[in-house]
């Protein structure tokens, strides 16, 4: 069963955005009022135009508390371990596909049920091994679903200073609450002892910092994914958001877990049930 399954996803590709919508056109009902405060969650960024631009991206609630995650194969979400230790033997339910969590009609999303794997090295106090995965109960059926996609993982897709990336989420902003559009913002990835001076211990060997230029990922964010989009044009992870400074405004960036340090040691442990898609140039 599993080997047709591979043989069905040959033709999915990983790190794939889907293609705007005829004409340049906005995802239905979007909403369009850029003087909208409610428009900014990732600190001052983006709202992202279309259902699609970022087909991997995952949002879920643990207790009350939203996060973000990444669709990184056809059963396995990865995400930051405390958005899920509240209450790690709880059902979780994952929304993929989504732009504007407020209304059904402007994106083809599924909700699936999931269950939390925390790496078994998180401390919850200084944030050290902040992963997770969540394993959904059910593959996701990409014929189906053609706006879902996962985005490329690799051992090799490490954070490098100076490097332009991109962060999205559904974070807090200076709004009453979380934004319902998923926004997104440019991050450049910040040399360690500069990440250091502003963040202190918790910058270790397994995280990097990236500054937004007084944009940044907030309470609600935590989860999701640092996004680089290679020479061959497809995205590749190469950290998850965990820290962001004390004031989520103050443009001192934040601090992401490397992706790839994961990758042998607690993600492919842990995902050997999954069918993996390739990358591919576009």
């Amino acid at each position: 069963m599993l080997q047709v399954k591979a043989q069905l996803l040959l033709v999915v590709k990983c790190g794939i955005p889907a293609s705007p919508p005829p004409s340049g056109k906005r995802s239905v009902n979007f909403r369009t009022n850029a003087t909208d405060p409610n428009l900014d969650r990732i600190w001052s960024g983006s709202a992202v135009p279309y259902e699609g631009k970022y087909p991997w991206m995952a949002h879920f609630q643990d207790k009350g508390e939203f996060c973000g995650g990444t669709l990184i194969n056809d059963r396995y979400v990865l995400t930051a371990a405390q958005c899920v230790d509240q209450s790690p033997s709880d059902t979780f339910y994952v929304t993929l596909g989504d732009l504007d969590w407020s209304t059904t009609t402007e994106s083809q999303s599924i909700r699936l049920p999931a269950r939390a794997i925390i790496h078994p090295q998180y401390d919850p106090v200084s944030k050290v091994n902040d992963v997770a995965l969540l394993k959904l109960n059910s593959p996701v059926d990409f014929q189906a679903f053609p706006r879902i996609r996962p985005i490329c993982t690799s051992v090799y897709a490490l954070p490098i200073p100076g490097l332009i990336g991109r962060i999205a989420g559904w974070g807090y902003d200076s709004g009453p609450g979380i934004s319902t559009v998923m926004k997104e913002s440019k991050a450049t990835i910040m040399r360690e002892m500069f990440c250091m001076n502003y963040q202190g211990t918790v910058v270790n060997d397994n995280n990097f910092c990236a500054d937004s230029e007084r944009k940044n990922f907030c309470n609600g964010d935590v989860g999701g994914p640092f996004m680089f989009e290679t020479e061959a044009g497809f995205y590749q992870q190469l950290g998850i958001i965990s820290s962001p400074t004390k004031e989520c405004y103050n443009g001192l960036g934040g601090v992401y877990i490397k992706t790839a340090n994961y990758m042998n040691g607690f993600i492919k442990p842990n995902t050997q049930d999954a069918v993996w898609c390739s990358a591919a140039e576009r």
